[in-house]
Formats: C-alpha cells, structure tokens, sequence
C-alpha cells in the first residue's frame, strides 16, 4: 500500500530483518557492491596519480630554482602557503 510506515525505527528494521532473512540479511548486497566498488577505485587512484604527475607543472621545469622552506608550511605549484606560524612569526 502507497504510503505506508513499514518500521518504526532502526532497531525495528534491524529485528524485522534478522527475523525475515536471519543475520545474513544485514549483508545482503554487500558482495556484489565490493565487486563493482574495488575496480573502481583501482581505476580512480591510478588515473589520479597518472594525471597529477603529468598535468602538474614541476619549478624545476620551468627552470627556477627551487624555494628553500624557512617555516613550515605547503608549497603548490612553487607558491608558499603557510599553515603553521613558527614563534617568531606569531609575536
């Protein structure tokens, strides 16, 4: 029927399921979600880390030479982003 409360809470659809298709019916689906979602993340990851390295433009490339760090902090693409504030930038 449209419109309809099948469970009352999360404990009701835990007991209702366990009671219908015992304790193996809370991980109905789960091995067929881990097949499709491991070789996308394989894909993913490698792609990501192919492209980064390609599509990212490297300071010794462009032939500067590279910045030494006096504080600590990121560079991204030779530009430096502090994070952290040594004691002597904090006073």
């Amino acid at each position: 029927q449209k419109g309809t409360v099948h469970y009352t809470g999360i404990f009701d659809v835990l007991r209702k399921t366990i009671r219908a298709d015992g304790v193996r019916g809370l991980w109905q689906g789960f091995a067929l979600n881990t097949v499709r979602t491991i070789p996308q993340c394989i894909v993913t990851f490698t792609l990501y880390e192919l492209l980064s390295k390609h599509l990212t433009p490297s300071v010794e490339a462009a032939g500067k030479p590279q910045e030494k760090r006096s504080s600590p902090g990121l560079h991204v693409r030779g530009t430096k982003h502090v994070l952290a504030y040594t004691r002597t930038e904090s006073r």
